[in-house]
């Protein structure tokens, strides 16, 4: 039952009140559990509940205060005036209006609760105001009455107790939120999704499978080739785009097998993906094909010139056999290459000499995979795209271009040029193999042009190693159905207590914050241990070079603040983002719109 007090004082000051019975009780726990088992498991739960607890007292408070700063500061001067702020409280009860009441309730059961936990220790003196003298029979005494009085089946329903309560206010909290939402009208709300999804933006999904499954046809490959136990690097470039369900990327492939040729070891290529292209019925080569294939080493060959047709819907007939196809370069004696690459027992240096020896507008090969899709290899064809074959020594990670002088290197336009770059990479690879949930600014390359940065920029890729084992075709094939934007590696237990420790609500998202922080700041940022995560927070909040608005969408990545959830697989999340990062980048560009703090 709530205390009749209670009942008297407003809800923000019952906050203040319950941040300061869970730091206490915290603290009356933390020197007790040194003497028994049973009082450090408790602490243990009372620590968990005490950061949920936490977590949402904070957003709670952002109902009413200015910002995220403000709210944190008051966490931390839980004996502040400010808590009796009459401001905040009329504000309050304008936002919460029939739930008020409810979270009154709320917040007193959870002092009361906690009070309940503490005087399971008010038997006993407090172990840290004792004198030297006696200390050894203090500890003693200390730990037989612990073993025989303190109620660890009474402490654990009382944790259960926090625990609902938690879940309570969070619930309460999230239900006063989307009721204060002003519903936007029929009319408003068609308005709204024309601004939020535009062409760019509606492709990002079938970009994103394409090249999950993309990674899972070079994995299958290879998987069954010669060059298992070979080191391949993959760098995807972040410019896909997609066209009529026809999605394009660059790929730069290296292998480590030919370390005496310079150039055999790295191929260039335009990769055309079709998410649904064939009938899975066509996935398994007939046994005559399988037959035609061997006899046709030893027949004449055919000079047969590869057309390849762009509306692949159209087609309605099986692949042609690979046995009799082969590509014309009009300065050299052509080679039979298979065009189904699945069948290739060394994809490298096929495609290799695919780019040497075919037009560049002639189709190298393709890789079908058993949900539908077909991944199609071009030699690039834009000379200043192909950037003259660049070699393994001209790739330069992202953190090593921080070290180049801000001055000469980028212009402020540039900067929010990249800085757009690469969030929009993030909502195209986001949950699949080529980005993981946690990444650094090291994952991120370019290739070197020369000195000049600006040039670089349409360079930005990703990397990744591929390193398949023997046997793993089905399986990778499998997976490429079975993998979706809902379905994703759950984060390590490191980054859980991380989350729930620092309120860090997406990951990935963070990560991107890290990265803008240190675009904005033309510096890179050591994040080595556990403090980091305030350290960041705190360079984050200080004037910003590139402007005030910069830093606020910097803050609103690093904390998810987007309003729409925490799940990045959500499409509400993902529109928020867009419009509240990529598009606000854009009017930057686009209007100069850079205030200094």
């Amino acid at each position: 039952m709530a205390d009749p007090v209670s009942i008297t004082l407003g809800v923000i000051p019952l906050v203040g009140e319950a941040v300061r019975a869970y730091s206490a009780a915290h603290k009356k726990f933390k020197s007790f559990c040194r003497y028994s088992s049973a009082v450090r498991r408790i602490r243990e739960r009372l620590e968990v509940q005490k950061q949920v607890f936490l977590n949402e007292a904070r957003l709670f408070l952002r109902l009413v205060v200015d910002n995220d700063f403000e709210a944190q500061s008051m966490l931390r001067k839980a004996d502040d005036a400010v808590w009796t702020s009459s401001k905040l409280e009329n504000a309050l009860k304008d936002c919460a209006a029939e739930s008020y009441s409810a979270c009154r309730v709320a917040f007193t059961s959870i002092s009361t609760t906690i009070a309940g936990l503490q005087q399971q220790l008010d038997l006993f003196d407090d172990p840290d105001v004792t004198t030297q003298r006696g200390k050894h029979g203090k500890a003693d005494r200390l730990k037989n009455g612990l073993r025989f009085a303190f109620n660890e089946t009474k402490c654990q329903e009382l944790m259960d107790s926090l625990r609902l309560f938690n879940s309570d206010l969070a619930r309460l909290r999230e239900q006063t939120r989307e009721i204060a939402e002003p519903r936007p009208s029929c009319a408003a709300a068609r308005c709204y999704s024309r601004k939020q999804l535009p062409r760019e933006f509606a492709s990002f999904g079938t970009i994103r499978r394409a090249i999950r499954t993309l990674h899972q046809a070079l994995m299958a490959v290879y998987s069954t080739s010669d060059a298992t136990r070979l080191r391949h690097l993959a760098r995807l470039f972040v410019d896909a785009s997609e066209t009529e369900g026809k999605v394009l990327t660059t790929l730069v492939i290296l292998c480590n097998c030919q370390r005496s040729l310079t150039q055999a070891n790295l191929v260039e290529l335009r990769v055309q993906s079709q998410v649904q292209w064939i009938d899975s019925s066509l996935f398994t080569p007939s046994s005559s094909d399988s037959s035609n294939s061997g006899q046709g080493t030893s027949a004449p060959r055919k000079r047969r010139k590869v057309h390849w047709v762009d509306d692949f819907e159209s087609l309605q007939d099986p692949p042609t056999p690979v046995s009799n196809l082969s590509f014309e370069t009009p300065t050299e004696p052509t080679r039979a290459v298979s065009c189904d690459l699945r069948q290739s027992k060394d994809l490298c240096s096929d495609l290799y000499h695919g780019v040497r020896q075919g037009g560049k507008s002639a189709c190298i090969g393709y890789i079908d995979t058993m949900g539908g899709s077909r991944h199609s290899f071009f030699p690039v064809e834009d000379p200043e795209l192909c950037r003259s074959v660049p070699a393994p020594g001209d790739f330069v990670s992202m953190d090593e271009v921080l070290n180049y002088p801000i001055e000469s290197s980028l212009s402020i336009p540039d900067q929010l040029k990249l800085a757009r770059s690469i969030v929009s990479a993030v909502l195209k690879f986001h949950k699949t193999p080529w980005m993981n949930e946690y990444w650094r600014i090291q994952d991120l390359s370019f290739v070197r042009k020369e000195r000049d940065l600006s040039k670089s920029l349409q360079t930005l890729h990703l990397g990744i190693e591929i390193i398949p084992q023997a046997g793993q075709l089905q399986q990778l094939m499998e997976e490429v159905e079975s993998t979706s934007d809902a379905e994703s590696e759950s984060p390590s237990q490191a980054m859980r207590e991380a989350m729930l420790e620092y309120g860090v609500r997406n990951i990935t998202l963070f990560s991107l914050g890290v990265v803008l922080l240190q675009i904005g700041r033309w510096g890179k940022i050591a994040t080595h241990d556990e403090h980091d995560i305030k350290m960041i927070r705190r360079l984050a909040l200080e004037p910003a070079r590139l402007g005030s608005k910069y830093k606020e969408l910097t803050l609103r990545c690093l904390y998810c603040d987007f309003g729409f959830g925490d799940s990045l697989s959500k499409p509400r999340l993902q529109e928020a983002v867009y419009d509240n990062v990529v598009c606000k980048l854009s009017d930057m560009i686009s209007g100069l719109d850079i205030e200094d703090d």
